[in-house]
């Protein structure tokens, strides 16, 4: 999944579960409530969207397999 996409996909999740938390928090979906479902959203939402900018930093290993530079 591209980077942008995960942006969205986080961002998304995050205004899901402020959603649940703040206006659902009693209300029950199938088997659980609003509120803990909403937090858990929330979790995974952040994760999500910091792991998104957390790949694009990540260093690239060099094409011949060199590890990157510097002196050996």
């Amino acid at each position: 999944m591209s980077a942008k996409m995960k942006q969205a996909v986080g961002v998304v999740l995050v205004v899901v579960g402020v959603v649940l938390v703040t206006a659902f928090p009693d209300s029950r979906f199938f088997w659980f409530e609003g509120q803990p479902a909403g937090v858990v959203l929330v979790v995974l939402g952040v994760i999500e969207f910091a792991e998104s900018f957390w790949r694009r930093a990540k260093p690239r290993a060099a094409a011949d397999g060199s590890g990157g530079g510097g002196d050996p």
